[in-house]
């Protein structure tokens, strides 16, 4: 006897009912300090639908295929090793959980929407998790690809970019998903449920791809304030700073620069004033996010509670 086919709608329902099932394994337990939230973080970056791990071993492996597999000038206009563990950092940051930062804890927000150090705690274990899973292996890439081709000022300068600037970039990536949340249903249940279009796929795919875009260029803006210091520090020199050959063209980078090479104390210089600005940016971030949470509170609750918003 046929087995009777199983409803659209049906297998839609079971979709979400699988959604909530995993929302209430998962708990809502608040934290009651930054340990206790990072370890839940870490609890739920290893349970289904193990967002953040799939996330970043998936970039991971598309940026890495792109590197080794395609003619380096189609993607990436740097070549060196050493260039290798920041791009792939970037990648690996620059996804969802860089930005849908609410809606994926949806119980636990709702829980703390009045309770701006309970937020603060929940988004920060969540940019540290994210930290704990990309910063730590890129950092183990750049040394050893880097120690036996460069001095040690050009690795602790990719060590800084893989480690810092993208700290800083974190909360401000936030301000996203706070602004736009989404829930991470199945594609089946978003494709059944596609009307209205505009709200579940058009909006969905933007805010997806968005960080692709967002985090690389957060963390270019970051860097300015030093190059315009290493700049207005050599405007007496007619062919501007040395430095941007000298360690441009170490990370495969061109600049049409020369002229006295760049201090040790200048360097740390540099690297001070990018820490400096990575700390800024992540105070005021967390400041707005905050701000953010705050104004937003009622349509947030609102759209957190129902998941079949999309």
């Amino acid at each position: 006897m046929p087995v009777p086919e199983i409803s659209r709608s049906q297998r839609a329902r079971d979709s979400l009912a699988g959604f909530t099932a995993r929302e209430g394994q998962r708990g809502s337990a608040m934290p009651v300090n930054f340990r206790t939230a990072l370890v839940a973080e870490l609890g739920q970056a290893f349970s289904a639908p193990y967002q953040i791990p799939i996330t970043v071993v998936a970039n991971a492996v598309l940026m890495s295929a792109a590197w080794f597999l395609l003619p380096r000038d189609w993607l990436f206009t740097i070549t060196s090793p050493l260039a290798f563990p920041i791009v792939l950092s970037s990648w690996m940051y620059s996804d969802v959980p860089a930005t849908n930062v609410l809606a994926p804890d949806r119980l636990r927000v709702l829980a703390a929407l009045d309770d701006p150090r309970m937020l603060t705690r929940l988004l920060v274990a969540k940019s540290a998790v994210l930290w704990l899973f990309v910063a730590p292996l890129c950092v183990l890439i750049a040394v050893v690809s880097g120690i036996r081709r460069h001095d040690i000022l050009i690795v602790i300068t990719a060590i800084v970019g893989i480690c810092v600037i993208p700290v800083g970039c974190l909360p401000v990536a936030a301000l996203v998903g706070i602004r736009w949340p989404y829930h991470p249903l199945e594609l089946r249940y978003r494709w059944e449920h596609r009307r209205p279009l505009a709200r579940m796929i058009v909006r969905w795919t933007v805010l997806i791809l968005l960080p692709y875009i967002l985090v690389p260029a957060l963390g270019v803006l970051m860097t300015l304030p030093a190059l315009a210091v290493l700049v207005r520090s050599h405007e007496d020199n007619s062919h501007v700073v040395n430095f941007l050959n000298d360690i441009g063209q170490k990370l495969g980078i061109h600049f049409s620069a020369g002229g006295r090479p760049l201090s040790t104390g200048m360097f740390a210089l540099c690297v001070t004033i990018t820490c400096g600005v990575a700390a800024l940016t992540w105070l005021v971030g967390r400041w707005a996010d905050l701000r953010l949470i705050k104004r937003r509170k009622a349509a947030l609750a609102n759209w957190l509670a129902d998941p079949t918003r999309g």
